[in-house]
Parts: C-alpha cells; sequence; structure tokens
C-alpha cells in the first residue's frame, strides 16, 4: 500500500503490475489492515439445534437399515420438526453411524405410458424363494402402478394359469373392481409367461372388461415395480430362517404391511405407497411444507437471538422405528 501510495504511476497502472485486484485495495485501504474478513457469517440462522441432532442420532440407532433419506422424512413424519436427506447423512457421518449402500443402476427405460391414478393399471409377475428344508416356493405378486401399493402378495401352490387366475381374483375381490364401470377397470401388465398367456386365463379377464397389456420381452424394466417389490422381499425375508411354510406366509404379510404402510418410497415423493393408494398423499405433503417453515423460522429465532429468545423445547419424539 505504501508503494502504491508513493509510485509515480497511477492506482490503476501500479495496481495492474502488481497483479492486485482493485477490490482488494480499496478494502485493504478502508479496513486499515491486510487481513480479510472471512467469508462466513457469524452466525448461521438454520443450523440444526441440539435437541434436533440428538433426535437422528437416537433414531439412527434404534433402526440402523434405514437409509438417511428414509431417515429424513420418518422424522419428519413422526418427529416434529423438519431435517433434510443430506442434514441426516452429515450427522451420521460425523457420529460414525454413516453407511454406504449399494449403488442402483438405474432403469434405461420403464413403461412409456404414464398412469395418473390409483386402479388404473396393475403389474403383476411371479418369482420363486428357497425356503430352506422347505424346497423352492412360487409367490405371486399384484401392484399397483400408480401408488407402487402391494394389493396381493402370497405364496401360490404352483406357476400354472389357473393359479395366477385366482390371484388376480382376490385382487378385483379386494379392491371391489367389479362394481367399477367397465369403462374405467384396470388394466394388467405382465410379462409374457406361459401362465399369463394361458387362453382360460385371458377369456377370464376379458369377460370382465380388464384388458391385458404383455410387456417387451427381454425387458423386465416395463413391469419394474413388481419387479423391485420382489427383490426387496427376497432381500428382506430370506434373512430368516422360516419354521414351517405357514411361518413364512405370517412373515410375508407382515412385509407386504411394512411395504405399503412404513416404507417410504422415493418414486412416489418418499411417502408410503398406501398414502398415496388412499388418497392422503397431498395432505402430508402440505404438512411437510408447514413443518419446514415452521422449523426454519424456530431455527432462526434460536440460533440469531439466543439470549433473548432461548431455545424452546419441544415434545421431540424418538420412538421405536420396529
Amino acid at each position: 500500500m505504501r508503494l502504491v501510495d508513493t509510485a509515480p504511476l497511477s492506482i490503476r497502472r501500479c495496481l495492474k503490475q502488481l497483479m492486485l485486484p482493485k477490490s482488494t485495495y480499496y478494502r485493504w485501504q478502508s479496513q486499515g489492515t491486510l487481513a480479510d474478513r472471512s467469508s462466513a457469517p457469524r452466525r448461521v440462522w438454520n443450523r440444526l439445534l441440539e435437541e434436533e441432532e440428538s433426535t437422528i442420532i437416537a433414531n439412527a440407532l434404534l433402526d440402523a437399515d434405514l437409509s438417511p433419506r428414509q431417515l429424513a422424512f420418518r422424522i419428519t413424519d413422526d418427529g416434529g420438526f423438519s431435517v433434510s436427506e443430506s442434514t441426516v447423512y452429515r450427522i451420521l457421518k460425523r457420529n460414525g453411524l454413516a453407511r454406504e449402500l449399494p449403488q442402483i443402476i438405474p432403469a434405461a427405460k420403464e413403461y412409456h405410458r404414464k398412469t395418473t391414478r390409483v386402479n388404473e393399471l396393475w403389474q403383476t409377475d411371479l418369482t420363486e424363494l428357497m425356503l430352506p428344508d422347505w424346497g423352492t416356493h412360487p409367490l405371486g405378486s399384484v401392484v399397483d402402478d400408480f401408488s407402487r401399493f402391494s394389493i396381493v402378495f402370497r405364496r401360490l401352490r404352483n406357476s400354472k394359469g389357473d393359479t395366477v387366475q385366482e390371484l388376480i381374483a382376490q385382487a378385483i375381490a379386494e379392491t371391489g373392481m367389479e362394481e367399477v364401470p367397465r369403462h374405467e377397470r384396470v388394466q394388467l401388465l405382465s410379462d409374457n409367461g406361459a401362465c399369463y398367456k394361458w387362453g382360460a386365463f385371458n377369456s377370464y379377464l376379458k369377460s370382465l372388461g380388464i384388458r391385458h397389456i404383455f410387456s417387451m420381452r427381454n425387458h423386465p424394466q416395463t413391469n419394474g415395480k413388481v419387479e423391485r417389490l420382489n427383490r426387496t422381499a427376497k432381500e428382506k425375508l430370506q434373512l430368516i430362517v422360516h419354521a414351517s411354510p405357514e411361518a413364512f406366509d405370517r412373515a410375508l404379510e407382515a412385509f407386504r404391511h411394512w411395504y405399503n404402510h412404513e416404507h417410504y418410497h422415493k418414486g412416489i415423493g418418499n411417502l408410503h405407497p398406501a398414502d398415496v393408494y388412499f388418497g392422503r398423499a397431498e395432505a402430508i405433503q402440505k404438512q411437510r411444507q408447514l413443518l419446514k417453515e415452521q422449523t426454519k423460522k424456530a431455527r432462526k429465532q434460536a440460533n440469531l437471538n439466543p439470549n433473548q429468545n432461548p431455545r424452546r423445547k419441544r415434545n421431540l419424539r424418538t420412538k421405536s422405528l420396529h
């Protein structure tokens, strides 16, 4: 600064030779020192409160299987404050609780026709599950395309066409599809398995006014929602040694309840499939947005005015996630 002040050149030319920005020079001159101030804010108004961080850690310890995304929305819905997935991940990583999740490669393509309501399109599929000491058992599932809601998911006696017809008949009975006007009835999407091509089965669907759509050959992504359900079921149910096929049936029904009413599905806005299927999605999203605004306001008040506005004690529930 002394060199610039005493140089015979103009300030602009002198700073150019010194390769010093004019803004830096004038800032030093106004401050009277060369020390730059930190660009970080002195107070972070949206800093997580201590009791909120404790709630995140407590819930993470209760169920280590939940991902940061699932934990964030579980706390948002049950814990009394709003928190983002990235914030939960940072808290877990800082406390040694973060775990690496397997990287899932998304499907290249999916069924081109997007549904707009529940019971517009059902996806159905058969899979097999090996039970130690009890052999291989076929499983049949029917999933609502719009909500990902598992309508039927049970063990079958075989993989023949008449058994598949019983599976679809159960889904029709549970949803009251026969009471729906024929022009509004559901369509059925399946793969090209022999059981789905059985003539009597397709005649049964035609008599009910249900259109049967077959997916592209060798392209399971078309039927991807029910395929994803099958994979999740295998990942969870194969961790347990089932005492009998009947015990497996009970575990399968418990899994279906978890998938419909407790599992946060990213594809439907991090809601439970049951929330979308039964029309609760819009109200939940509005409540989340309202809670987010209230949480931001409370954090701002606590972080920027700690003396005048002490942190309020809130009833943050850390109930079991099981």
